[in-house]
């Protein structure tokens, strides 16, 4: 079964993460995920989570997959 995670967070040094955001997807590769979104998250459809400077959604083949 495929997993998706959401990951939301804030930017405290805009340097280290331009650095982070290029390097990411071969990261998360390198343990068997793959980067399917990576930008802003502006505004929640349901629920009450605030918006955030960053959003990187990772998929993983399975749980154990996630896991490791």
């Amino acid at each position: 079964m495929t997993v998706y995670a959401l990951n939301l967070f804030d930017v405290a040094d805009r340097d280290e993460y331009r650095a982070y955001s290029k390097r990411s997807p071969k990261e998360v590769a390198k343990h068997g995920g793959r980067v399917v979104a990576l930008g802003r998250f502006r505004e929640s459809v349901t629920g009450d989570i605030e918006p955030r400077p960053v959003l990187i959604l990772v998929e993983w083949d399975s749980e154990e997959a996630f896991d490791s």
